[in-house]
């Protein structure tokens, strides 16, 4: 009998020297990454006598707070060595794992830098030599300060485990990978070891656990899935269990108003404006006016160096990058759970309940309904304007605009909140085919600095905009929410559901709906955010997120996506949130570009669900459907029908890069695959993903399944796991059905003839894995 430990319990005392590239023990002075920041090209370097190197690095661009803006370096500066190497190829490789100076991994060790002065006119040179220690990643703990496990933060999920747990660890045993198993998820692990103020405690939660990215994933998705569609209060009480994940507490829901004269329901709302700013003052208590002024005034800078570079430490723009750097580290002092509490006490205006109260109360009052202006009074924190039931262009920006029929135009604050004078933003409109149009950022229900919703209860909508609109939320709450009709939202960049220091959401119950946008949107949660995109209907829909942006890598006819369901941060400053574009059914069209459709980056978590049974088209571009990159998780969720995922380019379809978790779900229907390349399952830096095919007869094209490898990044290994177990014949263009196949370091492909169940009841997993030509030797 075999004395090796299971991988699954308990975790190694020790990492291997692997690749060349050192890693440390669980006992060692690990104390996270290190931000090097010597970002350039190679260059040649002139013959001299006070360094051996042939060629350097040319500073291009010197990050804020990273070693080489501590050591002084300049634009124009060449590092010719770092601790006396000595350079004599073009191709200089400090080392494949950003943030890494060689093979040092401990922030606080000194280095050496040579660096060789830009020339300042005629004369030699000036060489310098300077130590320093090794900075760490910006805004990261210099202490480990007892970072909560798993068992901790969730411990009534422990025993919580998906079926396919079971067959992957029957497959590590049989493969004889407990020990890389071991080393692999201590890496992934200590990751999260010093996380920076924004990283979010699902994150953390689902990052560390491959296994439980599935149950984390169905808890959210059951949640919306089950809610009473007339509980407006479920929607904020849902926001706090994502982004203050296992802390049993809620905000607490404002009273009901039913009851009282016209003139009474206005004194209800004055009183939940005034309840509102209070709670939203305390929420930036700790920030003076000149910071709040800050943060506005470097927002822009900060979206817009994300859209260009996506790695902010790219940008060279440095007075710019010095004004978001101090806008992340002003966002540590906005209270966010005091945001949500402001969300609920200003939901109670959009109850059913209340508005239902509100109409009788109008009747009552014997108001003319067909006036331009039915009710109106002025508060200290907005206007409250009641309308009638004719067309009407609203241009005036109202706290509180309810409209009572028309097919109206709104060229407003569209239920928007307006830092300084409008805190909180309800707009409700009644019924009618509406048009929501506008050319200014956080409109139509968004949450600027504070709570925005806006609510239509009928009729086929029309909502454009450009920048953080349509339940968007920057600081703040803002909500969308769209009953009935086929609607139409159309937008630019950072819409549909983003959540930013906040919570954003776009929910559509019903109808045939158009969702298009160019860039972030559609369900996008950035740091300390969710952001949600949710509809409820079965009619069919259509999602299209690019178009306007070019593919970062450079790729002829790609466009960047950044969306459907996708969780990211601001590497490498600021950690990611928590991204859900949600579907309830109907055939759907899903189309982005690079990074799209149930996806994570750097610390965020991204979920793609679709449920019912009607096919479903998915067209992505380079990282799509169910993928990770940069210490995150992503999940795709897949409930029926005869599907067709494709990629424009390639890298889809359950695939996990550089200390990343991948889920890939797809439960029954003859589906195709048209993947190419790192897709179907396809780890490597450290990566895990899981693929699993659960029903039909499917087909997959141009890649193989299960390919892992390539750790140049870190040392160590990754796991794929391939799985299809629906039991019918699958067309592959390398592999055979019923069998099970380990390759590579390490490559798991598994070809069932029935269900997992039934595989590990009737030992069909011994049986299709015990001879030799099934299991080949890992390398």
């Amino acid at each position: 009998m075999s004395s090796r430990k299971p991988f699954w319990i308990g975790a190694p005392a020790v990492f291997v020297v692997a690749m060349g590239v050192i890693t440390v023990s669980a006992e060692s002075t690990y104390r996270g990454k290190v931000f090097l920041g010597v970002g350039g090209g190679s260059v040649p370097l002139p013959e001299d006598d006070r360094y051996a190197s042939k060629y350097g690095i040319q500073i291009a661009r010197v990050p804020i707070g990273s070693t080489a803006d501590k050591a002084g370096l300049k634009v124009g500066d060449t590092v010719v060595s770092i601790d006396g190497a000595e350079w004599a190829h073009e191709e200089i490789r400090l080392s494949r794992s950003f943030g890494k100076a060689g093979d040092k991994a401990v922030p606080g060790e000194m280095v050496n830098l040579l660096v060789l002065r830009a020339s300042e006119g005629e004369g030699t040179p000036q060489v310098d030599s300077i130590d320093l220690p090794l900075v760490a990643y910006p805004r990261t703990a210099n202490e480990q300060g007892g970072t909560p496990t798993n068992a901790e933060i969730r411990p009534d999920l422990v025993d919580h485990t998906p079926a396919y747990e079971a067959l992957c660890r029957k497959l590590i045993d049989r493969f004889v990978l407990d020990d890389d198993c071991h080393d692999l998820l201590e890496r992934i692990d200590r990751t999260q070891r010093y996380p920076d103020p924004d990283r979010l405690a699902l994150v953390r939660y689902v990052h560390r656990d491959p296994f439980k990215q599935e149950v984390i994933s169905r808890e959210v998705i059951d949640a919306i899935a089950t809610h009473e569609r007339d509980d407006t209060h479920f929607w904020v009480d849902h926001a706090w269990s994502v982004l203050f994940f296992g802390d049993s507490a809620r905000p607490p829901a404002s009273p009901q108003f039913v009851g009282g004269d016209l003139e009474a329901h206005l004194d209800h709302i004055v009183a939940v404006l005034n309840d509102a700013a209070e709670l939203n003052a305390k929420a930036f208590a700790d920030l003076d006016e000149a910071a709040i002024g800050m943060i506005l005034d470097h927002q822009v800078g900060l979206f817009d160096a994300f859209i260009g570079f996506k790695m902010l430490s790219y940008d060279d723009d440095r007075d710019r990058q010095s004004g978001y750097v101090q806008l992340l580290d002003y966002a540590g002092r906005v209270h966010v759970a005091l945001l949500l509490q402001q969300a609920a006490t200003a939901q109670c205006l959009v109850d059913p309940v209340f508005l239902g109260s509100l109409q009788k109360a109008i009747e009552d009052s014997g108001a003319d309904v067909g006036a331009d202006i039915v009710r109106e009074r002025d508060t200290p924190h907005g206007r409250i304007r009641i309308t009638g039931t004719g067309r009407q262009r609203h241009v005036d920006d109202c706290a509180v605009l309810i409209d009572l029929g028309g097919d109206d135009v709104y060229a407003n604050n569209q239920g928007g909140s307006m830092p300084g004078t409008i805190p909180t933003a309800v707009l409700v409109d009644f019924a009618g085919d509406d048009a929501y149009e506008t050319l200014r950022p956080h409109a139509q229900g968004s949450g600027h600095l504070g709570t925005g919703i806006l609510l239509d209860l009928a009729g086929n909508d029309s909502y454009i905009g450009r920048r953080f609109v349509q339940g968007t939320a920057f600081f703040g709450v803002g909500m969308l929410i769209d009953e009935q009709g086929d609607d139409t939202y159309r937008c630019g960049e950072m819409a549909q559901g983003v959540g930013h220091w906040g919570y954003g959401l776009l929910t559509d119950h019903a109808g045939r709906d158009r969702y298009e946008a160019h860039v972030v949107a559609q369900g996008v949660g950035l740091p300390g955010g969710y952001g949600l995109l949710h509809d409820g209907g079965s009619e069919g829909d259509h999602y299209y997120c690019k178009g306007s942006q070019a593919s970062g890598y450079g790729t002829a006819g790609v466009f960047e996506g950044w969306g459907q369901g996708v969780g990211f941060g601001y590497r490498p400053y600021a950690s990611g949130g928590v991204g859900l574009l949600f579907d309830a059914g109907g055939p759907d069209r899903v189309e982005g570009g690079n990074f799209s459709q149930g996806g994570g980056y750097f610390y965020g978590v991204g979920i793609l669900y679709n449920g019912g049974g009607s096919p479903d088209r998915y067209i992505g571009s380079r990282w799509a459907q169910g993928w990770s990159a940069h210490q995150a998780a992503g999940i795709m969720i897949e409930a029926g029908g005869n599907d067709h995922y494709t990629t424009r380019y390639a890298v889809a379809q359950g695939c996990a890069w550089d200390e990343g978790n991948a889920l890939f779900i797809d439960e029954a229907g003859d589906d195709v695959y048209e993947g190419g390349g790192f897709s179907h399952g396809a780890a490597a830096m450290n990566g895990w993903s899981i693929f699993l095919e659960l029903g039909g007869s499917d087909t997959y094209r141009y890649t193989d399944q299960a390919r892992a490898g390539g750790n140049s990044y870190h040392g160590g290994t990754s796991l794929s796991f391939f799985v299809d177990a629906g039991g019918d014949e699958d067309d592959y263009p390398q592999r055979t059905n019923h069998r099970i196949e380990s390759k590579g370091t390490h490559s798991i492909f598994v070809d069932l003839p029935g269900s997992i169940e039934e595989a590990l009841e009737e030992q069909v997993i011994e049986a299709l894995a015990g001879s030799e030509a099934n299991a080949s030797p890992t390398e």
